[in-house]
């Protein structure tokens, strides 16, 4: 499992190095219309997997950071099912899998991070226990988004 792991991470290192080289010329787009009619019936097909919002390196936090507020003005607590994300709005709901592993977890927004450069997501300690790498402090993970924070609706 461990030698699975690590081969991960190789590939996904070099999977983040090949998308930091960008195109040099823009993709051509073809119009459903112009493709021959059994062509855009499949194309029309539902997809049948999710694509991931992300894939990259998660690492965790709590311990001398319980207790404060977090960028949203709640208090962290490294119990909770919680995460820092640098662009997802508050109170989102995401599902971190754990790509060595298996494990996945659900886990709110409600923080701004990570800080440490090449990290995509700053876990709570008690959802890194949860995908099973609180130990290693790092691991590669898949993110995808359950449900996005709804609107209030006012009272009045």
């Amino acid at each position: 499992m461990r030698q699975t792991c690590h081969i991960l991470v190789s590939g996904l290192a070099v999977c983040l190095a090949l998308a930091g080289l960008g195109l040099t010329q823009p993709l051509e787009l073809i119009p459903l219309r112009a493709l021959p009619s059994a062509h855009r019936k499949a194309a029309e097909l539902p997809c049948p997997q999710r694509v991931p919002l992300q894939i990259g390196l998660a690492s965790w936090y709590g311990g001398q950071f319980n207790g404060r507020q977090t960028t949203d003005g709640e208090t962290f607590h490294d119990t909770a099912m919680t995460a820092a994300h640098p662009t997802l709005p508050f109170n989102t709901l995401v599902r971190v899998t754990n790509l060595c592993n298996d494990h996945s977890a659900i886990v709110r927004i409600n923080d701004r991070g990570p800080v440490v450069r090449g990290r995509i997501i700053d876990l709570s300690r008690a959802a890194a226990r949860r995908l099973g790498f609180a130990g290693a402090g790092v691991t590669p993970v898949r993110i995808d988004i359950v449900k996005l924070p709804g609107k209030i609706a006012s009272r009045g």
